[in-house]
């Protein structure tokens, strides 16, 4: 796994017990990097509360901040990122295009079978629409989004701080403001690949699909 990804590994030999050096090494290069080197941001992947002071100076001093790890990642690391995202999505993901592959291959074998019919060949059961709609993560109904009230006053907080006077908000920067506050936020944790798939689903807010624009209901 290391050479595939050219990745350089380093041995941290433990000084004494119940202490983690690896993490304080870990640390103290980081450290080193944000005085000596002119980088735009840090990237975190860990599911570590250690981290999370380490994420926050990387903040004050102006740094981007990503995080990823496990949704156990205590609430403090996550919101100490400025996006944090779970392992089990991307992971996920993976599967999904993995999946895509082999449906381009059982396509590219089928192609090749039907111009050569004297030779058998073993065809996919995944075909390529199946595994476009499969989607990251457990995809919550309707019901279940509009009684999440976590998730529901995220986007109606974020569409009220920037809506125009109409009571509209551009999706994209509702999106923004949402991850601004919670870094952990992201549409395919609750089943759907687009953010504008997922406010559709909810139920609660008008879409305006032409100018990509949202409004609570309740506004009139």
């Amino acid at each position: 796994m290391l050479p595939k990804h050219a990745i350089q590994p380093i041995q941290q030999y433990a000084n004494t017990k119940g202490k983690n050096a690896t993490d304080s090494a870990l640390i103290i290069d980081a450290m080193d990097l944000l005085y000596t080197a002119p980088l735009d941001g840090f990237c975190i992947v860990s599911s570590d509360s250690d981290f999370t002071r380490l994420a926050i100076r990387f903040r004050e001093a102006g740094k981007l901040v990503y995080g990823f790890g496990k949704k156990k990642t205590p609430e403090s690391l996550q919101a100490a990122c400025n996006e944090f995202k779970y392992f089990e999505i991307l992971s996920q993901n993976k599967q999904v295009d993995s999946e895509d592959d082999l449906s381009t291959q059982a396509e590219d074998i089928s192609s090749k079978s039907k111009a050569s019919p004297k030779k058998k060949t073993t065809k996919s059961t995944t075909t390529s629409s199946e595994a476009s709609t499969i989607i990251p993560g457990t995809k919550k109904n309707s019901r279940e989004l509009a009684m999440d009230t976590k998730l529901v006053s995220l986007i109606r907080s974020a569409i009220e701080a920037i809506s125009d006077e109409d009571g509209f908000a551009n999706m994209g920067e509702v999106k923004k403001h949402i991850v601004k506050n919670f870094s952990a936020f992201d549409s395919r944790n609750y089943g759907y690949a687009k953010f504008s798939d997922l406010i559709k689903a909810i139920g609660l807010f008008e879409v305006d699909t032409q100018n990509q624009r949202i409004k609570d209901k309740r506004k009139k």
